[in-house]
């Protein structure tokens, strides 16, 4: 009777100590935006599905290294979701693997014009408290081949790469639909845990329509271009059009 409530008590410990995380990385961002007036910090980008992150020449990383203090080779085992890393000793994979990813609508790199990253500062930003910075991404999942797969990537229109709600999930769902042809999974009995451009932190379940405030959307509805609805709001901080 005493192990499902352990088990509990020790998801619950994990999801704290990364809403924690969460909120220093958020920090970190302000940092470095009262540093460069206002300008974000490039933005963690997954690459794929595979737990690294797209960096030409490691300029993102050492940037986000100078501002949280971490001094190792690489932000593997800091911007980590701890309940990921248990995922992977349960798998029998003793190393660390970043899961934590920024909103893709935020530039790259500090030269990237990309007009689809459009939230280039906190200026621009109307809803600060809703709007999503960065998202505990990632999942651990073992494939029928005994590979160990880690799938997350934090972007608003592709439904492949929307946080998967890994703390405390067991039962996998699957999104489809909306602007995007990609097929997604998230743990639709899980949560999420979001920083967001005011500072703050927090864990919020999932909303395989994007339809309801206070959650993750998952779907990119078709009302998605008024700023105030859930998704934009989420998604794109308030702004309008995207």
């Amino acid at each position: 009777m005493l192990l499902p409530a352990l088990a509990k008590a020790k998801e619950k410990a994990l999801r704290i100590k990364c809403v924690s995380g969460m909120r220093q990385m958020s920090l970190a961002a302000h940092m470095y935006a009262s540093d460069n007036n206002e300008r974000l910090c490039p933005t963690f980008v997954m690459s794929g599905r595979n737990g690294t992150y797209q960096d030409p020449g490691g300029a993102c990383t050492a940037l986000w290294q100078s501002y949280v203090g971490w001094k190792g080779a690489s932000l593997a085992g800091f911007a980590e979701c701890p309940a990921a890393f248990e995922r992977l000793k349960n798998f029998g994979v003793y190393t660390n693997l970043p899961s934590y990813a920024g909103n893709r609508f935020i530039p790259w790199t500090p030269q990237d014009v990309n007009p689809d990253e459009f939230i280039t500062s906190y200026t621009v930003v109307k809803k600060p408290s809703d709007g999503c910075l960065m998202a505990c991404a990632g999942a651990i999942q073992k494939q029928g081949d005994g590979s160990v797969l880690f799938a997350g990537w934090v972007d608003g229109n592709n439904a492949g790469y929307y946080p998967l709600c890994p703390h405390g999930g067991r039962q996998l769902g699957t999104i489809t639909g909306g602007f995007a042809a990609n097929q997604g999974n998230y743990f639709k009995d899980g949560t999420g845990v979001i920083a967001f451009f005011d500072g703050h932190a927090e864990s919020r379940k999932p909303d395989p329509q994007g339809t309801s405030d206070g959650m993750i959307p998952l779907i990119r509805p078709a009302n998605s271009n008024d700023g105030g609805s859930p998704w934009a709001k989420f998604w794109c901080a308030g702004l309008s059009g995207h």
